[in-house]
């Protein structure tokens, strides 16, 4: 197999993955919220830096 399909097939790994964990967020998002009492707002700055640091990194 060449080293581009390796690379190809890793970079589509990561890309699922973080799909996953973005839905997995939204999904948990309501029990998260109720567990930690936070209130809409808050919950807008916590999902804010969510995507603030999947864009960094």
């Amino acid at each position: 197999m060449k080293y581009r399909h390796r690379v190809l097939g890793f970079l589509c790994l990561l890309a699922a993955i973080t799909y996953l964990d973005r839905i997995a967020i939204s999904v948990a998002g309501p029990r998260i919220q109720e567990s930690l009492q936070l209130n809409p707002q808050q919950w807008g700055w916590v999902v804010g830096i969510f995507t603030i640091s999947y864009a960094l990194f």
